[in-house]
Protein backbone atom coordinates (compact mmCIF):
# COMPACT_ATOMS: atom_id res chain seq x y z
CA UNK A 1 0.00 0.00 0.00
CA UNK A 2 3.18 2.66 0.31
CA UNK A 3 2.65 3.12 -3.33
CA UNK A 4 0.26 2.64 -6.04
CA UNK A 5 1.89 3.23 -9.31
CA UNK A 6 1.16 6.28 -11.69
CA UNK A 7 1.02 3.49 -14.86
CA UNK A 8 -1.82 1.48 -12.62
CA UNK A 9 -3.58 4.89 -12.02
CA UNK A 10 -3.91 5.22 -15.68
CA UNK A 11 -4.50 2.15 -16.57
CA UNK A 12 -7.70 1.92 -14.28
CA UNK A 13 -8.69 5.17 -14.92
CA UNK A 14 -8.99 4.07 -18.72
CA UNK A 15 -11.12 1.69 -17.44
CA UNK A 16 -14.28 3.52 -16.48
CA UNK A 17 -17.87 2.20 -17.13
CA UNK A 18 -20.67 3.92 -18.44
CA UNK A 19 -21.84 5.02 -14.93
CA UNK A 20 -18.07 6.53 -14.60
CA UNK A 21 -17.07 3.66 -11.55
CA UNK A 22 -13.73 1.77 -12.07
CA UNK A 23 -14.09 -1.45 -13.35
CA UNK A 24 -10.67 -2.93 -12.47
CA UNK A 25 -9.66 -7.21 -13.19
CA UNK A 26 -5.79 -6.94 -12.00
CA UNK A 27 -3.77 -9.12 -10.02
CA UNK A 28 -2.74 -8.00 -5.96
CA UNK A 29 1.01 -8.04 -7.31
CA UNK A 30 -0.04 -5.27 -9.42
CA UNK A 31 -2.03 -3.09 -7.60
CA UNK A 32 -0.86 -1.68 -3.83
CA UNK A 33 2.56 -3.94 -3.99
CA UNK A 34 5.92 -2.99 -4.08
CA UNK A 35 6.86 -2.92 -7.96
CA UNK A 36 9.79 -3.94 -9.33
CA UNK A 37 10.33 -0.43 -10.11
CA UNK A 38 10.54 0.42 -6.42
CA UNK A 39 12.83 -2.48 -5.33
CA UNK A 40 14.33 -1.94 -1.91
CA UNK A 41 17.84 -1.51 -1.16
CA UNK A 42 18.71 -4.27 0.75
CA UNK A 43 16.81 -6.49 -2.25
CA UNK A 44 14.52 -7.83 0.84
CA UNK A 45 11.09 -9.46 0.23
CA UNK A 46 9.07 -9.92 3.27
CA UNK A 47 5.91 -11.80 2.82
CA UNK A 48 4.23 -10.52 5.47
CA UNK A 49 2.35 -7.45 3.87
CA UNK A 50 -0.99 -7.76 2.90
CA UNK A 51 -1.70 -7.56 -0.92
CA UNK A 52 -4.68 -5.26 -1.76
CA UNK A 53 -6.72 -5.67 -5.31
CA UNK A 54 -9.25 -3.87 -6.29
CA UNK A 55 -12.92 -5.03 -7.18
CA UNK A 56 -14.72 -3.86 -10.39
CA UNK A 57 -16.89 -1.22 -8.44
CA UNK A 58 -13.96 -0.14 -6.00
CA UNK A 59 -13.72 3.61 -6.60
CA UNK A 60 -10.41 5.49 -6.18
CA UNK A 61 -10.53 8.91 -3.96
CA UNK A 62 -7.39 10.78 -4.32
CA UNK A 63 -6.39 13.15 -1.66
CA UNK A 64 -3.57 15.93 -2.09
CA UNK A 65 -2.74 18.94 0.63
CA UNK A 66 -0.05 20.40 -1.45
CA UNK A 67 -1.61 20.68 -4.76
CA UNK A 68 -5.77 19.40 -4.04
CA UNK A 69 -8.61 21.70 -4.06
CA UNK A 70 -11.89 20.19 -2.14
CA UNK A 71 -13.82 21.72 -5.20
CA UNK A 72 -11.95 19.01 -7.77
CA UNK A 73 -13.89 15.70 -8.43
CA UNK A 74 -11.30 13.66 -6.35
CA UNK A 75 -11.60 10.91 -8.58
CA UNK A 76 -8.23 11.13 -10.77
CA UNK A 77 -4.32 12.04 -9.17
CA UNK A 78 -4.77 15.35 -11.64
CA UNK A 79 -7.82 16.55 -9.70
CA UNK A 80 -7.20 15.41 -6.21
CA UNK A 81 -9.57 16.91 -3.52
CA UNK A 82 -7.54 18.25 -0.85
CA UNK A 83 -9.20 17.63 2.42
CA UNK A 84 -9.43 14.28 4.11
CA UNK A 85 -12.93 15.32 5.46
CA UNK A 86 -13.93 15.92 1.76
CA UNK A 87 -12.22 12.52 0.96
CA UNK A 88 -13.74 10.64 3.03
CA UNK A 89 -17.32 11.88 1.94
CA UNK A 90 -16.74 10.21 -1.42
CA UNK A 91 -16.39 6.68 -0.13
CA UNK A 92 -19.21 4.71 0.15
CA UNK A 93 -20.27 2.61 2.99
CA UNK A 94 -20.58 -1.42 2.18
CA UNK A 95 -18.03 -0.51 -1.04
CA UNK A 96 -14.37 -1.47 -1.66
CA UNK A 97 -13.64 1.88 -2.13
CA UNK A 98 -10.11 3.36 -1.63
CA UNK A 99 -9.16 6.80 -0.26
CA UNK A 100 -5.84 7.66 -1.38
CA UNK A 101 -3.25 9.84 0.41
CA UNK A 102 -0.28 11.77 -1.28
CA UNK A 103 2.93 10.75 -0.08
CA UNK A 104 5.24 13.12 1.21
CA UNK A 105 1.80 15.66 1.89
CA UNK A 106 1.67 16.94 5.10
CA UNK A 107 -2.46 17.44 6.76
CA UNK A 108 -2.46 19.39 10.05
CA UNK A 109 -5.82 18.00 11.05
CA UNK A 110 -6.95 14.65 12.62
CA UNK A 111 -8.48 12.07 10.17
CA UNK A 112 -11.98 11.67 9.92
CA UNK A 113 -14.06 9.51 12.58
CA UNK A 114 -15.03 6.60 10.54
CA UNK A 115 -18.55 5.66 10.00
CA UNK A 116 -18.36 3.42 6.69
CA UNK A 117 -17.46 0.30 6.59
CA UNK A 118 -15.91 -2.38 3.30
CA UNK A 119 -17.33 -4.94 1.62
CA UNK A 120 -15.50 -8.08 2.95
CA UNK A 121 -12.01 -9.02 4.39
CA UNK A 122 -10.70 -9.32 0.50
CA UNK A 123 -12.86 -6.38 -0.32
CA UNK A 124 -11.77 -3.59 2.41
CA UNK A 125 -12.49 -0.37 2.59
CA UNK A 126 -8.84 1.06 2.43
CA UNK A 127 -7.46 4.31 3.47
CA UNK A 128 -3.95 4.67 2.18
CA UNK A 129 -0.70 6.06 -0.06
CA UNK A 130 -0.14 6.93 -3.69
CA UNK A 131 3.05 7.98 -5.06
CA UNK A 132 6.49 8.53 -6.09
CA UNK A 133 7.81 9.48 -2.77
CA UNK A 134 9.53 7.03 -0.32
CA UNK A 135 7.66 9.20 2.48
CA UNK A 136 4.84 7.83 4.40
CA UNK A 137 1.66 10.97 3.90
CA UNK A 138 1.54 12.60 7.13
CA UNK A 139 -1.54 13.09 9.64
CA UNK A 140 -0.44 16.03 12.21
CA UNK A 141 -3.16 16.77 14.47
CA UNK A 142 -3.46 20.12 16.85
CA UNK A 143 -1.93 20.08 19.95
CA UNK A 144 -4.63 18.24 22.13
CA UNK A 145 -6.66 16.69 19.37
CA UNK A 146 -6.43 12.58 18.41
CA UNK A 147 -4.94 11.49 15.59
CA UNK A 148 -7.77 8.90 14.57
CA UNK A 149 -10.64 8.40 17.00
CA UNK A 150 -13.59 5.42 15.94
CA UNK A 151 -16.92 5.45 18.20
CA UNK A 152 -20.27 4.26 18.70
CA UNK A 153 -22.07 1.32 19.01
CA UNK A 154 -22.93 0.42 15.06
CA UNK A 155 -20.43 -2.28 13.57
CA UNK A 156 -17.39 -0.80 11.37
CA UNK A 157 -15.93 -3.65 9.89
CA UNK A 158 -13.62 -4.69 6.90
CA UNK A 159 -11.20 -1.55 7.12
CA UNK A 160 -7.79 -1.06 5.98
CA UNK A 161 -5.53 2.08 7.54
CA UNK A 162 -2.39 1.72 5.02
CA UNK A 163 0.93 3.51 4.74
CA UNK A 164 -0.02 6.25 7.11
CA UNK A 165 2.50 8.41 9.74
CA UNK A 166 0.66 9.56 12.66
CA UNK A 167 2.23 12.43 15.27
CA UNK A 168 1.10 15.78 16.67
CA UNK A 169 2.01 18.95 15.46
CA UNK A 170 4.18 20.69 18.11
CA UNK A 171 2.34 19.19 21.10
CA UNK A 172 3.03 20.52 24.26
CA UNK A 173 4.55 18.57 27.29
CA UNK A 174 1.32 18.85 29.16
CA UNK A 175 -1.19 18.11 26.49
CA UNK A 176 -2.28 13.79 26.55
CA UNK A 177 -3.55 13.34 22.52
CA UNK A 178 -4.16 9.99 21.30
CA UNK A 179 -2.73 8.83 18.67
CA UNK A 180 -5.36 5.67 17.31
CA UNK A 181 -8.02 5.41 20.06
CA UNK A 182 -10.36 2.54 18.96
CA UNK A 183 -13.56 2.42 21.07
CA UNK A 184 -16.37 1.42 18.45
CA UNK A 185 -17.91 -2.03 18.16
CA UNK A 186 -16.00 -3.46 15.12
CA UNK A 187 -15.16 -6.67 12.87
CA UNK A 188 -11.87 -7.23 10.59
CA UNK A 189 -9.51 -3.57 11.30
CA UNK A 190 -6.01 -3.65 9.45
CA UNK A 191 -3.39 -1.32 10.87
CA UNK A 192 -0.33 -1.91 8.39
CA UNK A 193 2.85 -0.33 7.92
CA UNK A 194 1.38 2.53 10.04
CA UNK A 195 4.04 5.14 11.97
CA UNK A 196 2.07 5.99 14.91
CA UNK A 197 4.69 8.33 17.15
CA UNK A 198 4.56 10.95 20.34
CA UNK A 199 1.29 10.97 21.48
CA UNK A 200 0.87 10.47 25.01
CA UNK A 201 -0.87 7.19 23.72
CA UNK A 202 -0.04 6.02 20.84
CA UNK A 203 -2.89 3.57 20.40
CA UNK A 204 -6.23 2.86 22.96
CA UNK A 205 -8.43 -0.12 22.20
CA UNK A 206 -11.16 -0.01 24.44
CA UNK A 207 -15.10 -1.53 24.39
CA UNK A 208 -16.58 1.33 24.81
CA UNK A 209 -19.59 1.11 25.72
CA UNK A 210 -18.29 -2.28 27.51
CA UNK A 211 -20.94 -3.65 25.51
CA UNK A 212 -19.24 -2.76 22.05
CA UNK A 213 -17.47 -6.04 20.89
CA UNK A 214 -14.08 -5.17 19.13
CA UNK A 215 -12.48 -8.34 17.39
CA UNK A 216 -10.95 -9.07 14.39
CA UNK A 217 -8.27 -5.95 15.35
CA UNK A 218 -4.81 -6.58 13.72
CA UNK A 219 -1.33 -4.32 13.89
CA UNK A 220 1.40 -5.84 11.07
CA UNK A 221 4.54 -3.74 10.54
CA UNK A 222 3.87 -0.89 12.13
CA UNK A 223 6.26 1.41 13.85
CA UNK A 224 4.55 2.52 17.54
CA UNK A 225 7.09 4.33 19.17
CA UNK A 226 7.38 7.63 21.40
CA UNK A 227 4.55 7.76 23.95
CA UNK A 228 5.28 9.68 27.14
CA UNK A 229 3.27 12.33 29.24
CA UNK A 230 4.41 14.02 32.20
CA UNK A 231 1.25 14.27 33.89
CA UNK A 232 -0.34 10.74 33.55
CA UNK A 233 0.28 7.28 32.26
CA UNK A 234 1.58 6.51 28.96
CA UNK A 235 1.18 3.53 26.62
CA UNK A 236 2.39 2.46 23.64
CA UNK A 237 -0.44 0.11 23.42
CA UNK A 238 -3.50 0.00 26.09
CA UNK A 239 -5.85 -2.60 25.34
CA UNK A 240 -9.06 -3.48 27.14
CA UNK A 241 -12.32 -5.02 26.35
CA UNK A 242 -10.29 -6.49 23.15
CA UNK A 243 -11.73 -10.21 22.08
CA UNK A 244 -9.47 -10.34 19.16
CA UNK A 245 -6.38 -8.83 18.44
CA UNK A 246 -3.04 -9.70 16.40
CA UNK A 247 0.24 -7.65 16.44
CA UNK A 248 2.67 -8.91 14.51
CA UNK A 249 6.38 -7.97 12.77
CA UNK A 250 5.78 -4.37 14.34
CA UNK A 251 8.48 -2.34 16.21
CA UNK A 252 7.19 -1.09 19.50
CA UNK A 253 9.60 0.77 21.47
CA UNK A 254 10.41 3.44 24.25
CA UNK A 255 7.12 4.24 25.30
CA UNK A 256 6.05 5.42 28.27
CA UNK A 257 8.80 8.02 29.21
CA UNK A 258 10.64 10.93 27.59
CA UNK A 259 13.17 12.03 30.13
CA UNK A 260 14.16 14.95 27.90
CA UNK A 261 10.69 16.32 28.17
CA UNK A 262 10.89 15.73 32.00
CA UNK A 263 8.61 12.28 31.56
CA UNK A 264 10.48 9.85 33.64
CA UNK A 265 9.98 6.30 33.38
CA UNK A 266 7.42 4.99 35.49
CA UNK A 267 6.05 1.15 36.76
CA UNK A 268 2.72 2.39 35.63
CA UNK A 269 4.24 2.94 31.90
CA UNK A 270 4.52 0.26 29.29
CA UNK A 271 5.00 -0.55 25.42
CA UNK A 272 2.08 -3.28 25.30
CA UNK A 273 -0.37 -3.06 28.26
CA UNK A 274 -2.92 -5.73 27.79
CA UNK A 275 -5.49 -5.56 30.66
CA UNK A 276 -7.55 -8.09 32.25
CA UNK A 277 -10.72 -9.55 30.14
CA UNK A 278 -9.39 -9.45 26.69
CA UNK A 279 -9.02 -12.56 25.04
CA UNK A 280 -7.73 -13.93 21.20
CA UNK A 281 -4.77 -11.84 21.92
CA UNK A 282 -1.74 -13.25 19.97
CA UNK A 283 1.77 -10.83 19.61
CA UNK A 284 4.61 -12.46 17.22
CA UNK A 285 7.33 -11.30 15.45
CA UNK A 286 8.12 -7.96 16.96
CA UNK A 287 11.11 -6.04 18.06
CA UNK A 288 9.69 -4.90 22.21
CA UNK A 289 12.15 -2.63 23.09
CA UNK A 290 13.34 0.11 25.31
CA UNK A 291 10.24 0.33 27.59
CA UNK A 292 9.78 2.75 30.59
CA UNK A 293 9.05 -0.76 32.20
CA UNK A 294 7.15 -3.58 30.85
CA UNK A 295 7.65 -5.09 27.16
CA UNK A 296 4.69 -6.74 27.15
CA UNK A 297 2.11 -6.57 30.16
CA UNK A 298 -0.32 -9.32 28.86
CA UNK A 299 -2.73 -9.88 31.73
CA UNK A 300 -5.26 -12.16 30.42
CA UNK A 301 -2.42 -14.59 28.40
CA UNK A 302 -2.25 -15.24 24.50
CA UNK A 303 -0.06 -16.15 22.48
CA UNK A 304 3.87 -14.38 22.57
CA UNK A 305 5.93 -15.98 19.91
CA UNK A 306 8.85 -14.97 17.87
CA UNK A 307 9.32 -11.85 19.47
CA UNK A 308 12.79 -10.26 20.31
CA UNK A 309 12.61 -8.05 23.53
CA UNK A 310 15.24 -5.59 23.49
CA UNK A 311 16.49 -3.24 26.84
CA UNK A 312 13.45 -3.39 28.91
CA UNK A 313 13.22 -3.29 32.72
CA UNK A 314 10.39 -6.70 32.64
CA UNK A 315 9.86 -7.99 29.16
CA UNK A 316 7.02 -10.00 29.67
CA UNK A 317 4.50 -10.05 32.21
CA UNK A 318 1.75 -12.78 31.74
CA UNK A 319 -1.50 -13.61 33.86
CA UNK A 320 -2.06 -11.75 37.28
CA UNK A 321 -3.39 -7.87 37.60
CA UNK A 322 -5.39 -5.99 39.74
CA UNK A 323 -8.56 -7.79 38.59
CA UNK A 324 -6.76 -11.22 37.27
CA UNK A 325 -9.11 -13.79 35.65
CA UNK A 326 -11.03 -15.69 38.01
CA UNK A 327 -10.19 -19.56 36.79
CA UNK A 328 -6.81 -18.58 35.40
CA UNK A 329 -5.14 -17.66 32.17
CA UNK A 330 -3.66 -19.77 29.42
CA UNK A 331 -1.25 -19.75 26.53
CA UNK A 332 2.14 -20.07 25.46
CA UNK A 333 5.39 -17.99 25.20
CA UNK A 334 7.53 -19.77 22.33
CA UNK A 335 10.89 -19.22 20.27
CA UNK A 336 11.49 -15.22 22.15
CA UNK A 337 14.65 -13.56 22.21
CA UNK A 338 15.13 -11.50 25.42
CA UNK A 339 18.19 -9.22 25.72
CA UNK A 340 19.47 -6.34 27.82
CA UNK A 341 17.41 -6.77 30.92
CA UNK A 342 17.90 -3.60 32.74
CA UNK A 343 16.83 -1.07 35.43
CA UNK A 344 13.72 1.45 35.45
CA UNK A 345 15.96 3.64 37.29
CA UNK A 346 18.52 3.88 40.23
CA UNK A 347 15.67 3.01 42.46
CA UNK A 348 13.71 0.73 40.99
CA UNK A 349 15.83 -1.80 39.98
CA UNK A 350 14.17 -4.89 37.92
CA UNK A 351 16.25 -6.60 34.83
CA UNK A 352 13.56 -9.50 34.88
CA UNK A 353 12.45 -12.09 31.95
CA UNK A 354 9.53 -13.41 32.06
CA UNK A 355 7.11 -12.85 35.02
CA UNK A 356 4.11 -15.32 35.55
CA UNK A 357 1.01 -15.82 37.45
CA UNK A 358 -2.34 -16.70 37.50
CA UNK A 359 -1.87 -19.74 35.25
CA UNK A 360 -4.32 -22.50 34.42
CA UNK A 361 -2.64 -24.38 31.26
CA UNK A 362 0.74 -22.26 29.84
CA UNK A 363 4.09 -23.22 28.17
CA UNK A 364 6.57 -21.03 27.94
CA UNK A 365 9.23 -23.38 25.55
CA UNK A 366 12.37 -22.54 23.25
CA UNK A 367 12.90 -19.12 24.51
CA UNK A 368 16.27 -17.55 25.26
CA UNK A 369 17.46 -14.76 27.57
CA UNK A 370 21.08 -12.89 27.19
CA UNK A 371 23.11 -10.01 28.73
CA UNK A 372 21.48 -8.47 31.89
CA UNK A 373 22.48 -5.36 34.16
CA UNK A 374 24.09 -6.69 37.41
CA UNK A 375 22.22 -5.30 40.64
CA UNK A 376 19.31 -6.70 42.81
CA UNK A 377 16.86 -8.48 41.40
CA UNK A 378 17.09 -10.12 37.76
CA UNK A 379 14.71 -13.17 38.03
CA UNK A 380 15.34 -14.46 34.58
CA UNK A 381 11.67 -16.56 35.02
CA UNK A 382 9.39 -15.77 38.29
CA UNK A 383 6.56 -17.77 39.04
CA UNK A 384 4.94 -15.23 41.43
CA UNK A 385 2.47 -16.02 44.14
CA UNK A 386 -0.02 -13.24 43.26
CA UNK A 387 -3.13 -12.94 45.16
CA UNK A 388 -3.45 -16.24 46.45
CA UNK A 389 -5.04 -17.66 42.81
CA UNK A 390 -3.61 -20.35 40.71
CA UNK A 391 0.03 -21.68 39.16
CA UNK A 392 -1.67 -25.06 37.41
CA UNK A 393 -0.15 -27.03 34.46
CA UNK A 394 2.85 -24.45 33.68
CA UNK A 395 5.67 -26.26 31.85
CA UNK A 396 9.05 -23.74 31.79
CA UNK A 397 11.32 -26.12 29.32
CA UNK A 398 13.77 -25.91 26.53
CA UNK A 399 15.08 -22.64 27.51
CA UNK A 400 18.69 -20.66 27.20
CA UNK A 401 20.01 -18.79 30.23
CA UNK A 402 23.01 -17.69 28.97
CA UNK A 403 24.93 -15.09 30.33
CA UNK A 404 21.83 -13.98 32.93
CA UNK A 405 22.83 -13.16 36.30
CA UNK A 406 19.28 -14.20 37.75
CA UNK A 407 17.61 -16.94 39.33
CA UNK A 408 14.13 -19.11 37.82
CA UNK A 409 12.34 -18.04 41.40
CA UNK A 410 9.22 -20.73 41.75
CA UNK A 411 7.77 -18.29 44.71
CA UNK A 412 6.52 -19.55 48.14
CA UNK A 413 2.54 -20.11 47.82
CA UNK A 414 0.79 -18.39 50.13
CA UNK A 415 -3.03 -18.57 51.73
CA UNK A 416 -5.38 -21.22 49.25
CA UNK A 417 -3.18 -20.70 46.71
CA UNK A 418 -3.17 -23.85 44.14
CA UNK A 419 0.20 -24.86 43.01
CA UNK A 420 -0.08 -28.18 41.13
CA UNK A 421 1.75 -29.49 38.19
CA UNK A 422 4.55 -27.35 37.17
CA UNK A 423 7.45 -28.57 35.31
CA UNK A 424 10.67 -26.61 35.22
CA UNK A 425 12.68 -29.53 32.45
CA UNK A 426 15.41 -29.38 29.69
CA UNK A 427 16.43 -25.91 30.65
CA UNK A 428 20.50 -24.92 29.73
CA UNK A 429 21.79 -22.27 31.95
CA UNK A 430 25.34 -20.95 31.09
CA UNK A 431 26.48 -18.70 33.73
CA UNK A 432 29.60 -17.35 35.41
CA UNK A 433 29.35 -17.85 39.18
CA UNK A 434 32.25 -15.83 40.00
CA UNK A 435 30.77 -13.98 43.40
CA UNK A 436 31.06 -10.31 42.16
CA UNK A 437 28.51 -11.39 39.32
CA UNK A 438 26.22 -13.09 42.06
CA UNK A 439 26.04 -10.70 44.42
CA UNK A 440 26.54 -12.28 47.96
CA UNK A 441 25.66 -15.78 46.56
CA UNK A 442 21.89 -14.67 46.66
CA UNK A 443 21.35 -15.34 43.06
CA UNK A 444 21.41 -19.26 42.52
CA UNK A 445 20.27 -20.93 39.51
CA UNK A 446 16.69 -22.08 40.79
CA UNK A 447 15.02 -21.36 43.52
CA UNK A 448 12.10 -23.71 44.81
CA UNK A 449 9.72 -23.22 47.99
CA UNK A 450 10.13 -25.28 51.10
CA UNK A 451 7.80 -28.27 50.58
CA UNK A 452 7.41 -28.64 47.35
CA UNK A 453 6.63 -32.20 45.91
CA UNK A 454 6.73 -33.62 42.59
CA UNK A 455 3.25 -32.97 42.59
CA UNK A 456 3.56 -29.67 43.03
CA UNK A 457 6.57 -28.49 41.12
CA UNK A 458 8.74 -31.08 39.21
CA UNK A 459 12.38 -30.36 38.68
CA UNK A 460 14.37 -32.48 36.12
CA UNK A 461 17.10 -32.87 33.73
CA UNK A 462 18.29 -29.17 33.48
CA UNK A 463 21.85 -28.32 33.00
CA UNK A 464 23.88 -26.29 34.66
CA UNK A 465 27.21 -25.13 32.81
CA UNK A 466 28.96 -22.62 34.73
CA UNK A 467 32.30 -21.16 34.87
CA UNK A 468 34.07 -21.16 38.44
CA UNK A 469 31.99 -22.26 41.04
CA UNK A 470 30.45 -21.13 44.82
CA UNK A 471 29.31 -23.63 47.26
CA UNK A 472 25.42 -23.17 47.26
CA UNK A 473 23.86 -22.53 43.89
CA UNK A 474 20.84 -23.20 44.44
CA UNK A 475 18.04 -22.40 46.86
CA UNK A 476 15.54 -24.74 48.54
CA UNK A 477 12.88 -22.09 50.75
CA UNK A 478 15.20 -19.17 52.46
CA UNK A 479 18.22 -22.16 52.44
CA UNK A 480 21.30 -21.49 49.64
CA UNK A 481 21.89 -25.24 49.26
CA UNK A 482 25.10 -26.42 47.70
CA UNK A 483 24.86 -28.52 44.40
CA UNK A 484 25.28 -32.15 45.87
CA UNK A 485 22.16 -31.65 47.95
CA UNK A 486 20.19 -30.28 45.45
CA UNK A 487 20.83 -32.74 42.92
CA UNK A 488 20.02 -35.51 46.17
CA UNK A 489 16.60 -33.95 47.30
CA UNK A 490 15.31 -31.67 44.57
CA UNK A 491 16.37 -33.09 40.91
CA UNK A 492 18.21 -36.33 40.94
CA UNK A 493 17.97 -36.01 36.93
CA UNK A 494 19.76 -32.80 36.76
CA UNK A 495 23.39 -32.16 35.24
CA UNK A 496 26.18 -29.75 36.40
CA UNK A 497 28.95 -29.04 33.95
CA UNK A 498 32.11 -26.79 34.38
CA UNK A 499 32.77 -24.21 31.09
CA UNK A 500 36.56 -23.68 30.50
CA UNK A 501 35.80 -19.79 30.01
CA UNK A 502 33.13 -17.46 31.15
CA UNK A 503 30.31 -17.33 28.71
CA UNK A 504 30.40 -15.27 26.31
CA UNK A 505 28.31 -12.30 25.05
CA UNK A 506 26.33 -12.97 21.94
CA UNK A 507 24.47 -9.45 21.89
CA UNK A 508 23.49 -7.08 19.33
CA UNK A 509 27.22 -5.51 18.85
CA UNK A 510 28.44 -8.68 17.29
CA UNK A 511 25.49 -8.88 15.31
CA UNK A 512 26.07 -5.57 13.75
CA UNK A 513 29.62 -5.77 13.31
CA UNK A 514 29.18 -9.17 11.22
CA UNK A 515 26.43 -7.32 9.40
CA UNK A 516 29.47 -4.66 9.11
CA UNK A 517 27.43 -2.18 10.65
CA UNK A 518 28.91 0.01 13.80
CA UNK A 519 26.92 0.70 16.92
CA UNK A 520 25.70 -0.91 20.06
CA UNK A 521 21.63 -2.13 20.54
CA UNK A 522 20.60 1.63 20.90
CA UNK A 523 22.01 1.62 17.10
CA UNK A 524 19.95 -1.23 16.04
CA UNK A 525 16.48 -0.25 17.66
CA UNK A 526 17.50 3.51 15.67
CA UNK A 527 17.47 1.00 12.41
CA UNK A 528 14.58 -1.18 13.27
CA UNK A 529 12.50 1.41 13.69
CA UNK A 530 12.63 3.11 10.14
CA UNK A 531 10.69 -0.44 8.90
CA UNK A 532 8.00 0.62 5.97
CA UNK A 533 6.76 -1.49 3.20
CA UNK A 534 9.14 1.20 1.32
CA UNK A 535 11.83 0.87 3.09
CA UNK A 536 12.14 -3.00 4.11
CA UNK A 537 15.71 -4.59 5.59
CA UNK A 538 14.81 -8.29 7.25
CA UNK A 539 18.30 -7.58 9.00
CA UNK A 540 16.38 -5.20 11.64
CA UNK A 541 13.73 -7.68 12.45
CA UNK A 542 13.00 -10.09 15.32
CA UNK A 543 13.36 -13.04 13.08
CA UNK A 544 16.49 -12.68 11.61
CA UNK A 545 17.84 -11.93 14.85
CA UNK A 546 16.89 -14.53 16.63
CA UNK A 547 17.91 -16.81 13.51
CA UNK A 548 21.24 -15.42 13.60
CA UNK A 549 21.56 -16.18 17.63
CA UNK A 550 20.53 -19.50 17.22
CA UNK A 551 23.18 -20.52 14.82
CA UNK A 552 25.55 -17.91 16.93
CA UNK A 553 25.37 -19.80 19.96
CA UNK A 554 25.46 -23.67 18.39
CA UNK A 555 28.55 -22.18 16.74
CA UNK A 556 29.94 -22.09 19.99
CA UNK A 557 28.31 -25.24 21.30
CA UNK A 558 25.79 -23.15 23.07
CA UNK A 559 22.89 -25.46 22.78
CA UNK A 560 19.02 -26.21 24.30
CA UNK A 561 18.42 -29.19 25.76
CA UNK A 562 17.24 -32.02 23.91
Amino acid sequence: MTNLPSQLVQKLLNRRNTRGMLAVALCGAATLAITPATALAQNDTATFWTQFSPSEDTRLVFVSSSTGRDSNSGLNPNEPVQSLARAYELLRDGYPDWMLLKRGDVWYESMPRPTKSGRAEDERLVIGAYGDSPERPQIRPADGEQGLQATGTDLLEHIAFVGLHIEPADRSSDSNPVGIRWLAECDDILFEDMCVLGFKDNVILQAYPTTNNLVGLRFNGCVVADAYSTSGHAQGFYVQGVNGLTIQHSVITSNGFNEDLGAEPTIFNHNIYVQNGCSGIVVKDNIIADASSHGLQLRPGGIVEGNLFISNPLALLFGGGSYPEENGVSGYANHNLVMYGRDIAENLPRSFGFTISNINGAEFTNNYFTINSIGANRDVIAIKNDRELMVKDLDIAHNMVLDWHGTLNIAQPTGSMLVENVRIRSNAFYRDLTTQYNQNLNKPFIQVFDGASPSQVLIENNVYNHYNMHDRPFRIGIELTEADEWFELIEPTGVSTELDAPPPQVGLELYLAQNEINGDFENFINHARQLSRSNFDSRFTAARVIEWFESETQSRQFTLVD
